[in-house]
């Protein structure tokens, strides 16, 4: 969605997620990049998702395309909001969504101890 809503012209929303330490939980921050930076003071909206959680604007999630009007329009973004440029945060989103799977969520943090092997 954060790539789509880039393309319609929203270019300094940003996504931040991560895991909960169950690992059941997905815990976001979607938010506008200030002045080049992102930080949790700007966040249009955060929150946690899991077996239970429900997102309002998410309900109808059938396309990216629909998902992503349905934020646009619940939290009133416009076009004063949009602007043609890249800035470096899309740049940067756009080339790491190439490298992951179908699959494969962005997770940039973990809410416990990860032991990870590099070979």
């Amino acid at each position: 969605m954060i790539h789509y809503l880039h393309q319609k012209g929203y270019k300094d929303i940003y996504l931040y997620s991560g895991m909960s330490p169950s690992g059941m939980h997905w815990r976001y921050s979607i938010g506008k990049i200030k002045n080049g930076y992102w930080s949790p003071a700007d966040s249009i909206v955060a929150g946690s998702t899991g077996v239970s959680g429900s997102v309002e604007w998410s309900e109808d999630h059938s396309s990216v395309e629909v998902l992503s009007e349905n934020f646009i329009s619940h939290y009133k973004l416009g076009t004063e909001d949009q602007r043609e440029d890249e800035t470096p945060y899309s740049i940067w989103y756009s080339q790491l969504l190439k490298m992951l799977d179908k699959d494969e969520m962005l997770i940039f943090y973990a809410d416990y101890s990860a032991h990870i092997n590099i070979y």
